[in-house]
């Protein structure tokens, strides 16, 4: 078949390009002819070498199968390619303005007209495109994964760190669903500098709490060295990471305080 995957891919670092990517690479591995559309632009540096040859400027054509994890409103122009097998990711765990119970911002549920299924990756996310007139029959739950491969790479992420205890921090976007200022002072209650323990921070530097779904991550930790003045050690990583896996292994805990999370 011909697959095209149209969304964020090759611009910056975002979860939704991983996805895009490797379920690209999985297709690859069965013999599809790919091609990837990446709507954020591109740089070398968030390319993978793997996957350079099929990448494309612009649509060539009609495709048997169109693939792309990106806002609901997008839908329409980036599915366009083909009358088949188009298919869209996207997940939301907010309120509509309405008040509804875990509802999609207003509208957005009746772009599920220009596709063919729907693909929230969540029983969660099922629930809130229910709730704005998806059809339960256009939807198939598939939970987002890891890739065991990458997994078996014993490589660590050199820290400068020298406790025995690291806790994995991954902030990258500092989006406000995250609450950075919880999971610090959760932080902050638990240890002290006398605790062999070091919270390892991940963060994406470009985001400073420019978009409206941002807060400012070194104003809040600033903030909180205020109020925790003898807190255990923290480690912020701003690197940019080719194998993020590598953290993972120099880590012990991975720890989260987020509201929510629709995956």
């Amino acid at each position: 078949m011909r697959i095209k995957i149209q969304q964020f891919l090759f611009g910056k670092s975002h979860s939704w390009s991983i996805v895009g990517q490797n379920i690209g690479r999985a297709f690859l591995r069965l013999g599809h002819d790919v091609e990837f559309i990446s709507t954020d632009g591109f740089d070398e540096k968030f390319c993978p070498l793997d996957l350079r040859p099929y990448v494309r400027e612009e649509p060539t054509g009609q495709y048997d199968m169109q693939l792309s994890y990106t806002a609901t409103s997008n839908w329409p122009h980036y599915l366009k390619y083909g009358t088949k097998n188009k298919f869209a990711i996207w997940n939301y765990e907010y309120n509509s303005k309405s008040g509804a119970k875990k509802a999609l911002l207003e509208g957005f549920g009746r772009y599920h007209h220009f596709v063919n299924k729907v693909f929230p990756s969540s029983n969660f996310s099922k629930e809130v495109f229910l709730n704005m007139g998806v059809p339960a029959e256009k939807q198939v739950v598939i939970p987002h994964g890891i890739n065991l491969e990458d997994y078996k790479s014993n490589k660590k992420f050199k820290l400068k760190t020298k406790k025995s205890k690291k806790i994995l921090l991954n902030v990258e976007q500092p989006h406000k669903r995250k609450a950075l200022h919880l999971a610090l002072e959760s932080f902050g209650k638990a240890f002290s500098k006398d605790d062999d323990v070091c919270l390892v921070a991940k963060v994406f530097t470009k985001n400073k709490g420019n978009s409206q779904f941002d807060v400012d991550f070194y104003q809040i930790l600033k903030d909180f060295k205020k109020q925790f003045p003898n807190h255990a050690e923290i480690e912020v990583v701003t690197d940019y990471i080719q194998d993020i896996v590598e953290i993972y292994n120099a880590c012990d805990v991975n720890f989260s305080g987020t509201f929510a999370e629709c995956w």
